[in-house]
């Protein structure tokens, strides 16, 4: 899922306006951010007066909203486990609580903790599940 824009467009668009201004003989590169894959799964905990459309509803409100946020990180954004707490627990005041089953960064898995982005990489959602 991209967000936003579409990588290499920019990039073309990019190269294509370079090369207009470009003084003779630079060859100029024009290199786009390593993507740091993120896959996560949660499952939520709701108040016992949740319906099950209401439960189904917040569900796919997070996960969009999740895709979305990821998806906007800027380059070198770190990932900061606060900050997904903060995100899921403000999604709807019938979330109690929830877990996270699994979080992966670079397709391994890793512990609930804030990560490092280097400087030439960028957070991209792949798979965001909500149970």
């Amino acid at each position: 899922m991209q967000n936003g824009f579409d990588e290499e467009e920019v990039k073309s668009q990019v190269e294509e306006a370079i090369m207009k201004t470009k003084a003779f003989g630079v060859r100029p590169g024009v290199i786009l951010p390593e993507p740091v894959l993120l896959d996560l799964e949660i499952s939520l905990i709701f108040q016992e007066s949740a319906t099950a459309i209401e439960k189904q509803e917040i569900r796919q409100r997070l996960q969009n909203y999740l895709y979305q946020y990821y998806g906007n990180f800027s380059l070198a954004q770190d990932f900061i486990y606060h900050d997904l707490v903060q995100e899921v627990m403000n999604i709807d005041q019938k979330v109690v609580d929830f877990q996270v089953v699994s979080l992966y960064l670079r397709n391994e898995p890793v512990l609930l903790t804030n990560h490092d982005i280097m400087d030439d990489e960028r957070i991209r959602p792949n798979i965001i599940e909500i149970l």
